[in-house]
């Protein structure tokens, strides 16, 4: 892949998702409407298609933003590895977390990817095509940068 990312199927379908508690929510609340008389099945219809393009917008700017937040956390993930590693740690004890399950990796791993993400920082070279040629990415499908 040159570039594109793929996320889980709860943040790529998320628009869909997204959609339809917009349509559920907006039909509860004009069903309410309609219960009481003030408006017609007519009326109602002619509505809901009337606002068809402004809830599609909502729905891929709050899609968009939502990936793009993710796509940001995901390029600090490296950087704050340490962060997380404690994180984990904190999970572990509290027996919130089992890392085999989740295929997390163990604490010797994470000081490897560490050492060899200092490695990398203290030769100045974060060109991300030569970290995919590194050993320790190799087969990996972590990178999504352009090619």
């Amino acid at each position: 892949m040159k570039g594109g990312l793929i996320y889980t199927d709860s943040i790529d379908n998320s628009a869909g998702v997204d959609c339809s508690d917009h349509e559920v929510n907006i039909k509860i609340l004009l069903n309410q409407i309609l219960a009481n008389g003030d408006m017609t099945h007519k009326q109602r219809n002619r509505l809901l298609e009337e606002m068809t393009d402004e809830v599609s917008q909502l729905v891929l700017a709050d899609n968009y933003a939502q990936t793009q937040s993710v796509s940001m956390v995901t390029s600090e993930a490296a950087r704050r590895l340490y962060e997380h590693s404690r994180f984990m740690d904190f999970l572990e004890q509290k027996r919130m977390l089992n890392r085999e399950l989740e295929c997390l990796p163990d604490k010797d791993e994470i000081a490897l990817r560490q050492a060899n993400r200092h490695r990398v920082d203290q030769a100045g070279d974060n060109d991300p095509s030569r970290l995919q040629q590194d050993d320790l990415f190799r087969g990996t499908d972590q990178f999504g940068y352009p090619g």
